[in-house]
């Protein structure tokens, strides 16, 4: 059999994403609410019982990698923090850390830590910064 080729129609590619001035005042605050998110895969997760304990941890956690990558005198303000989906363990049943989800005051700050990100390559091989989905395209 011949292989085939897809050609896209306009209404199928843009179904997917409505342009900003399409979107409701809700939509665009949510929009841009993504911008100000980062995920971090492989950063050591908290022990503690207590949430308040564990969230404490986390972005002290966050705060040893801020301090590697970013120059001094650079701030950042944390607006939220949370870990992403179920704790599991591992096939020697240590625990796996989940994504740490964060959420800063600007999407410049998120810039400045992705653009500085490469600092922790032999430091900290194992932690990944991730953008969420919106700022990939932008």
């Amino acid at each position: 059999m011949g292989r085939g080729r897809l050609y896209p129609n306009e209404s199928s590619v843009n179904r997917s994403r409505a342009p900003k001035e399409n979107l409701g005042k809700s939509e665009i605050s949510k929009h841009q609410d993504r911008q100000q998110r980062l995920v971090i895969h492989g950063l050591h997760e908290s022990t503690a019982v207590r949430p308040e304990n564990r969230v404490a941890e986390d972005l002290a956690s966050f705060n040893g990698l801020l301090n590697q990558v970013l120059p001094p005198g650079v701030e950042v303000k944390v607006i939220k923090a949370f870990q992403i989906g179920k704790k599991s363990e591992d096939s020697l049943g240590t625990p796996r850390p989940r994504p740490l989800k964060i959420m800063l005051e600007s999407k410049d700050q998120i810039k400045a830590i992705l653009s500085k990100k490469t600092n922790l390559r032999h430091s900290h091989k194992k932690v990944i910064f991730n953008r969420t989905t919106p700022l990939r395209k932008g």
